[in-house]
């Protein structure tokens, strides 16, 4: 008894798989059929405009609040479990931070630094 038939396998060699073949359209000889292409929408925060030039709102969400800190929203999370920002309470428990409390934070670390 040899090993192939020992293992249950069969003697014979496998067969080669057949080959696959990529079809790659050419481009058609002639004017040009393509479409102009639509500009790229950018990527990253929107900006936002305000109807009074150089204004900005003093109350801003998480995101907001981590854009204007050049932080992530996960850093300012860890700020607020810490204490060091706290959220403005509103009526309808929405959370918004006072860029105020912001530029004090900056403020006294500098300071502290």
């Amino acid at each position: 008894m040899d090993r192939a038939q020992a293992c249950g396998t069969s003697a014979r060699p496998a067969s080669p798989r057949p080959e696959r073949v990529r079809v790659r359209t050419l481009p058609e000889l002639g004017p040009s059929q393509e479409q102009p292409e639509e500009p790229k929408k950018p990527r990253g925060p929107r900006q936002r405009t305000y109807p009074i030039a150089g204004s900005r709102p003093r109350l801003v969400d998480q995101t907001g609040l981590a854009f204007y800190l050049g932080l992530s929203t996960r850093s300012v999370r860890t700020l607020v479990t810490n204490g060091l920002i706290r959220p403005v309470p509103l009526l309808n428990h929405t959370r918004l931070y006072d860029l105020r409390d912001a530029d004090h934070l900056i403020d006294t670390t500098k300071e502290n630094a």
